[in-house]
């Protein structure tokens, strides 16, 4: 398999995996039919983002200066070796539970079924928590690349897109139409960006939802460390 096909592949992957975990129960009946991520949702649930993004875009001239783009840049890095460190501390506690649940699951029936439900939720809030958390990084590593490319042209990326004028058909040349897909290619590129961001805050803010769920469920004994 080649490395684009691999990558591609697996980022899908991951994409529908966090989907899929975001909109479903950590305990739920054995029939219940998981939510599959297609285009048309991806368009659906982003649409508030992408409105708000365009009107960013388009009204605010300094969006993309050098300093804020720096400033941005150096946060999201740092998140993502926060994120990394904790993807590994997670998955390590995950590794200590399945193997505490297999030498423990030959013991009373009842307290059987209670360890099992225990594992199933510790399980399925790993599976949820890992792929948001990869689902993050992608976006922060996205938003770096396309941070890159407003930094590389960052005189294009500060020009006010309503200094433009639409002239008569008649009268447009090829420099009028290289400036058009200029202007769309820099409003698509800064549309990507706000949108990648607010999802990103977003999913901070569900991540820290979801540690806050399962330390509540420790504190409470339905969930063991």
């Amino acid at each position: 398999m080649k490395i684009k096909e691999y990558v591609s592949g697996n980022i899908v992957k991951i994409l529908s995996e966090s989907y899929k975990w975001r909109n479903r129960e950590l305990l739920e009946k054995s029939d219940v039919q998981a939510p599959k991520l297609t285009f048309g949702k991806v368009l659906l649930t982003n649409k508030y983002y992408i409105i708000v993004s365009i009107i960013l875009s388009l009204f605010l001239e300094k969006l993309f200066s050098e300093d804020i783009t720096t400033f941005i840049m150096t946060s999201l890095s740092i998140f993502i070796g926060l994120f990394i460190s904790i993807l590994i501390l997670i998955f390590d506690k995950f590794l200590n539970h399945n193997e505490n649940y297999n030498k423990k699951k030959n013991e009373k029936s009842n307290e059987n079924n209670d360890l099992k439900v225990n594992f199933i939720r510790t399980r399925n809030f790993t599976r949820r928590f890992v792929f948001v958390l990869l689902e993050s990084l992608i976006i922060a590593f996205t938003t770096i690349i396309l941070l890159l490319i407003t930094l590389i042209f960052n005189d294009l990326f500060l020009e006010n897109i309503f200094d433009y004028e639409f002239k008569d058909i008649e009268n447009i040349n090829a420099n009028d139409v290289l400036i058009f897909f200029e202007n769309v290619f820099v409003l698509t590129v800064k549309t990507l960006i706000v949108v990648l961001m607010l999802r990103f805050c977003v999913f901070l803010f569900f991540l820290f939802g979801a540690l806050g769920e399962y330390m509540k469920g420790v504190l409470y004994g339905k969930v063991n460390l």
